[in-house]
């Protein structure tokens, strides 16, 4: 698919000058990005910035808290797809790559493809 000169969906930072890099043509096999600002031609979308990992964790509770009304066990995908918007509007970033010894430190099981949290 292709879109239109600077339309396209945003990839990332540029890595040589900060601009914004945009998906110019994508199929199967093959991405383009260019950079709005310098011009710069990539296959690569650039660098991602993502959310202070102090943070998270405050993330992470007040998501769970919300969706963890009704049912004590929320499937993983869905509760790590809302954590992450949560994290684009509040910080501007990305979620960052957390490990399961981490969540289970914050208090947070894993189990199949659900998450729960355990009460110590």
């Amino acid at each position: 698919m292709r879109w239109p000169r600077d339309s396209g969906p945003l990839g990332g930072i540029c890595p040589e000058c900060g601009g914004n890099m945009i998906l110019q043509y994508s199929d199967h096999i093959h991405r383009e990005y260019t950079c709005g600002r310098c011009g710069l031609v990539s296959s690569n979308g650039g660098l991602r910035s993502s959310a202070p990992k102090g943070d998270v964790q405050k993330v992470v509770d007040k998501v769970y808290a919300e969706l963890s009304r009704d049912i004590r066990r929320i499937e993983l995908q869905p509760f790590l797809g809302v954590v992450e918007k949560v994290c684009l509007k509040t910080y501007n970033g990305h979620f960052p790559i957390i490990k399961r010894a981490e969540l289970s430190s914050w208090g947070y099981e894993i189990i199949g493809t659900k998450i729960i949290k355990v009460e110590k």
